[in-house]
């Protein structure tokens, strides 16, 4: 009895008078001394193979320890703590390779030799003693745990094997083998693996060769299949495994030559899908991946005629490696017959029939940068119909080209059947427009991609037709903004990206224009009005429009300037208003004004001295009436660097010629001598086509003939005006030029003297400074 033997041991202890640390070190050798015999024997069994020994011996040790456990427990009601029953469990908590080897070993045979491996079922009781065991021999649970799986999942491999040899596929056997697995420690994981395993050996049995099932075969699978606690979705992968490559050679051979499966063939082919028992899932997945395999050389195709028509033949040669040869049938100076591009078509519109033909109509995609439209598109991702979209969507197919070949040729190939379809026959083109959506979702190309496209093309078409059609004149009539309606609607371009691009288009040739006479050395007045018409037709703003430099609007702004001083009729203010026009400050204005003045005035002047001086009086005077002209823009009175004695001769000649010989009238006849001497030479260089020729090429000549034509008009129109005045009008005129001439001529007199006395007193400061006879001053230097 375990009491009477703890109250003796009690009873020692007092009378011993032990002290309570000193007992349980006591007690804990005595349980460690009287385990240790069975251990050592077990230990001795294992190292021999003795594998009934090592049972033997380790049952005993189980007995002795649970008699040692009831002791310590009735023991410890008394005595008090836990601490001695631990010390069952520390007792062989062994330390060193070999004695942890003996361990595990001698473990793994009591479990193997004490589990009932055939039908029969192991009991929890049987469990719980090798836990018990486990502890014993100082063992991590999870070791232990682990083992005994290793030895159960073979028992276990038994137990299904001897049901599968007897048939024995009733429900109550499928129980027990759950109940088995679980007592056994086997994870359900694991016996449903084994479940499977089992499953894919009896389907390849029964399957045979051909991998089609009867009646009876299927039934036996079924019953199988719930045998073994499967479910369908877990044997479908299977079923795909085993029957799929019959299935989809059957799919590839019912596409046939036209890539069509018929009703026919469609119904045949469910037959044989129920025949292979095939998930309707699983062979709807098999459809897509047949569907993808034809598909490939299909695309192939389509970008090998896409190449054709959009490449030539020597980057068709360079590309492939190979030469095509010439093409027979290529139209002299025109492209190779197998480019027109026809065949491109054919193979994309194939693309879109061949999806059509098999019933994949493809669902419209949500646009993902719009608001869903309902609460479905926002559910189920299908977008709803949009009737300003004009085809700028993509369809979604539960399989498409993505993959077969690079992202960018299927871009590239959209592309150009976009381009095309806009430009296509009207029949042809209802037909490519209707097959946008499709094609592109064929292509894998996103709605959004899609817009991009369409609206990247629809710009540049409608660019290109706003440049040509501004090329050839300056203003769209009315049947240009009709054509451009139609082609906005059909491009799906919105009215204000549309009147955007139409303002684009005009700040675009105004640009041009301004270019083209920037480019040029000179810039001449006829050029800036050329391009100021251009710019006022088209509504274009060349300062907040095209934001020109500051410096081109200067030196346009000099150009401008030059045609008003020079024009007969202009007045001062206007050049207040071109500086303003062109944005310039009054300060900039002003030192540009006379700059270009004193530049004009002075080759006015030297003109007429040096006409003077070779006897052409009237063409003398006819640069004086510039200079007069010119003069009067000038705020203050212009050095125009002239000798006293030029000056006085050129101021009297002019007050000899008097009103009559003077005016308007003059300059003409001169303009119209040099419009007519241009002419001639313009002819004469065209006959001969000489080049290099020193008064320039025939095409300079004509428009330098034309520009003095245009002068000559203009003086004679100025001309004809002073024929209006009276004489006494005349007179007045003729004072007050010869006047501002007598100014002019003073200053520069003044100017000429000026110069001369700076120079005297140089010369003087230089002898200060010289030493004495250093300086050899002539007859000339003294005057």
């Amino acid at each position: 009895d375990p009491r009477q033997e703890a109250a003796t041991v009690l009873l020692r202890m007092a009378e011993l008078q032990v002290p309570v640390f000193a007992a349980d070190r006591v007690i804990a050798d005595a349980v460690v001394i009287g385990l240790a015999p069975h251990y050592t024997d077990a230990v001795q069994q294992t190292r021999v193979r003795n594998k009934g020994g090592v049972v033997e011996a380790l049952r005993g040790l189980l007995e002795k320890r649970r008699r040692f456990r009831r002791f310590l427990t009735s023991l410890r009601s008394t005595y008090g703590g836990d601490r001695l029953i631990n010390s069952l469990d520390r007792a062989f908590r062994v330390s060193g390779e070999q004695a942890a080897k003996d361990t595990v070993d001698m473990y793994a045979i009591f479990v193997d030799r004490t589990t009932d491996g055939t039908a029969a079922m192991a009991s929890k009781l049987q469990q719980a003693e090798f836990k018990e065991l486990a502890a014993a021999l100082g063992l991590a649970e999870d070791v232990a745990r682990s083992m005994r799986q290793t030895d159960s999942i073979p028992m276990l491999q038994r137990a299904l094997d001897e049901c599968f040899v007897n048939g024995t596929f009733t429900g109550e056997q499928r129980d027990k083998n759950l109940a088995y697995a679980a007592t056994l420690g086997v994870p359900l994981s694991v016996y449903i693996g084994m479940a499977k395993d089992k499953y894919m050996n009896e389907l390849r049995t029964v399957a045979g060769t051909t991998n089609v099932f009867g009646m009876a075969d299927r039934e036996r699978l079924e019953e199988i299949r719930v045998f073994l606690d499967l479910t369908q979705e877990e044997v479908d992968p299977m079923h795909a495994e085993v029957s799929g490559r019959t299935y989809k050679k059957a799919l590839l051979e019912s596409f046939g030559v036209t890539g069509q499966i018929s009703k026919e063939v469609e119904e045949s082919l469910d037959v044989l899908r129920e025949r292979l028992m095939l998930n309707k899932a699983v062979a709807e997945d098999m459809m897509q991946d047949a569907m993808k395999e034809r598909l490939k050389p299909m695309i192939d195709a389509c970008y090998y005629e896409f190449e054709e028509a959009t490449m030539t033949k020597a980057q068709l040669d360079a590309k492939r490696g190979t030469d095509l040869g010439e093409d027979i049938y290529a139209q002299p100076g025109g492209k190779l017959g197998i480019q027109t591009g026809a065949n491109f078509f054919t193979e994309a519109l194939t693309l879109v029939e061949f999806f059509d033909d098999n019933g994949y109509e493809g669902v419209r995609a949500a646009d993902p940068e719009k608001e869903p439209a309902s609460e479905l598109e926002a559910v189920t991702g299908i977008g709803a119909k949009d009737e300003d979209d004009n085809g700028a969507y993509s369809l979604t197919f539960p399989m498409n080209a993505t993959g077969l070949i690079e992202e960018q040729k299927l871009e590239d190939m959209y592309k150009h059947f976009v381009v095309s379809a806009f430009s296509a026959k009207p029949g042809q083109k209802e037909r490519m427009d209707k097959s946008l959506p499709a094609l592109a979702g064929i292509f894998g190309l996103s709605t959004p991609k899609v817009k991009e496209i369409h609206s990247t093309i629809g710009t540049a078409v409608y660019q290109q037709y706003l440049t040509a059609a501004l090329q050839s004149k300056m203003q769209l009539d009315q049947q240009d903004f009709a054509f451009l309606g139609s082609m906005r609607a059909e491009l799906g371009l919105g009215e204000e990206e549309a009147a955007k691009l139409l303002d684009d288009a005009k700040k675009r040739k105004v640009r041009n224009e301004m270019d083209m006479m920037i480019m040029r050395a000179n810039v001449s007045p006829e050029n800036v009005a050329r391009v100021r018409m251009a710019a006022d037709s088209l509504g274009v703003d060349l300062v907040d429009d095209l934001e020109l430099d500051m410096s081109v609007r200067k030196r346009i702004f000099t150009a401008t300037a030059e045609g008003i001083v020079e024009d007969f009729n202009s007045e001062a203010g206007q050049l207040a208003d071109l500086a303003e026009d062109y944005a310039i400050p009054e300060e900039d204005a002003e030192e540009l004004i006379r700059s270009l003045l004193v530049d004009r005035c002075r080759a006015a002047a030297g003109n007429a001295c040096a006409d003077v001086r070779a006897g052409r009086i009237q063409r003398a005077i006819a640069e004086l009436e510039r200079l007069l002209r010119l003069a009067r823009f000038a705020p203050e009175v212009i050095d125009i660097s002239v000798s006293d004695e030029m000056a006085n001769e050129i101021t009297q000649i002019y007050k000899n010629a008097g009103p009559a010989g003077t005016g308007p009238q003059t300059e003409a006849q001169i303009a119209k001598s040099r419009a007519m001497l241009l002419k001639k030479e313009a002819i004469a260089s065209q006959a001969t086509k000489a080049e290099g020729v020193s008064h320039g090429s025939g095409s300079d000549l004509d428009a330098a003939a034309k520009a003095a034509e245009l002068k000559a008009a203009t003086f004679q129109a100025a001309a004809d005006f002073m024929n209006t005045l009276s004489d006494d009008e005349i007179n007045e005129r003729f004072e007050l030029r010869l006047e501002l001439l007598t100014q002019l001529m003073e200053n520069a007199a003044l100017t000429q003297s000026q110069m001369a006395l700076e120079a005297v007193e140089n010369m003087m400061e230089e002898a200060v400074c010289a030493e004495e006879g250093s300086l050899n001053i002539t007859e000339a230097n003294t005057e």
